[in-house]
């Protein structure tokens, strides 16, 4: 405040004065918790993750993930680099700032990457801040990504490793898990061509393959089924009506 008593507002307030964060706005925020919590764990104790309202900088923080690496919990105001960052958002009109580097006050080196977020209105309402400790070893942050760092507290073995399909395409989902399906299935002895397709098909529900749409078609026309043959055995398994088998 000026020796007038008039208020001098930044670039920055200026900005915000031109948006009202709603409580709405601060609830669809919310609904970003299980993104906070997942980043947090897939990076660990060295990776701090922060959900931001504009609605209050004073007491900005609504969410966070591994506070402990700043020692900042729910409530905490926005950071002086985050002004900064915030302002250069606005100027910018950028809705991604960074990486870029700070240092706090324990003396850790930080790589950050801040996002705006706006409501439905392209209104700013927010800001999804990752802040990554470069001061860990490597040594320390290659062990929390072992697979070894995974086994819960007293197991005694690594947890196994499934095969993930990463397709292009879903045709590619359901081919590949139709493919690995059929190989196990083609080793069984003793048993007919039919029984052959009943269990493939079982299989492939439990998968739950048969929930991607386009599924039946494409999965009836690698088997050299009509696709009524897999929706009377889909019925059979849902439903136990086996009458048309």
């Amino acid at each position: 405040m000026g020796e007038s008593g008039i208020n001098l507002p930044s670039k920055l307030d200026e900005y915000l004065a031109n948006y009202r964060v709603t409580e709405a706005d601060e609830e669809a925020m919310r609904t970003l918790a299980p993104l906070v919590e997942g980043i947090a764990r897939m990076f660990g104790t060295h990776c701090e993750v922060v959900l931001h309202s504009l609605a209050d900088l004073s007491r900005s923080i609504i969410l966070i993930g591994n506070g402990e690496l700043t020692g900042r919990k729910v409530g905490a105001p926005i950071t002086n680099k985050g002004l900064e960052i915030l302002a250069e958002a606005f100027e910018s009109r950028k809705d991604v700032i960074g990486p870029y580097f700070s240092t706090t006050d324990l003396g850790k080196t930080m790589r950050s990457v801040l996002m705006l977020l706006r409501n439905p209105d392209g209104n700013p309402i927010g800001f999804f801040c990752v802040n990554f400790d470069l001061t860990v070893s490597m040594i320390d942050f290659s062990s929390f990504l072992s697979i070894d760092a995974s086994r819960g507290a007293g197991s005694a073995a690594s947890p196994a490793l499934a095969r993930e399909v990463y397709p292009l395409a879903a045709k590619d989902l359901i081919q590949k898990t139709l493919e690995s399906e059929l190989a196990g299935i083609a080793l069984l002895k003793g048993i007919s061509a039919s029984e052959k397709n009943k269990l493939l098909i079982q299989a492939l529900e439990q998968k739950n393959i048969f929930s991607i749409k386009g599924a039946v078609e494409i999965v009836a026309r690698e088997m050299g089924v009509s696709r009524h043959t897999i929706y009377s055995h889909l019925r059979c398994i849902r439903g136990g009506d086996c009458s048309e088998l």
